[in-house]
């Protein structure tokens, strides 16, 4: 916390120890206080280093496992004619290289993909990024088949 001294003193008396004397001295961004109360030295600052991994619930399932029926992405395309079930990323992503123009772009324009990122993949950050995919309404079909499986990949290890 913002004030270590104090939260080291409280911590100290609940344990029935004294905090040896040290200095708070000045801190930055990240930086921890460590202390191991059952040993004689001082408490000391030190500055924790961010993971450089985040962990993504459930990835595997979502690349590879298989969603219900009412989590799946469908491509049905305008008229309702087709009812391709893609149950995870893997399949969608082969399924997206097989469909029409048509289809895709219909599904593209409604926000059909981030919606189902957002809402049944659970990823925001993807589902963001296929937001501005969708947003750029002059895109063919190709490219945005191509940016929409680049930011999949990029979140996800698909099965080769």
């Amino acid at each position: 916390g913002p004030k270590p001294e104090e939260t080291l003193a409280a911590y100290g008396e609940a344990l029935g120890r004294e905090v040896p004397p040290w200095s708070a001295g000045e801190s930055k961004e990240g930086d921890v206080v460590v202390w191991y109360p059952g040993s004689p030295d001082p408490p000391m600052r030190v500055s924790a280093t961010p993971a450089a991994w985040v962990h993504r619930r459930h990835r595997r399932k979502y690349a590879k496992g298989e969603l219900g029926p009412d989590r799946s992405f469908y491509f049905r395309g305008r008229s309702g004619k087709l009812n391709l079930r893609a149950q995870n990323l893997a399949l969608f992503v082969q399924m997206s290289e097989g469909v029409d123009e048509a289809t895709w772009l219909f599904h593209l324009r409604r926000g059909d993909y981030s919606r189902w990122f957002r809402e049944h993949i659970k990823d925001e950050s993807l589902a963001a990024r296929a937001e501005e995919i969708e947003r750029d309404r002059g895109a063919p079909a190709e490219s945005s088949r191509m940016l929409i499986r680049q930011a999949i990949e990029e979140h996800y290890t698909l099965p080769a």
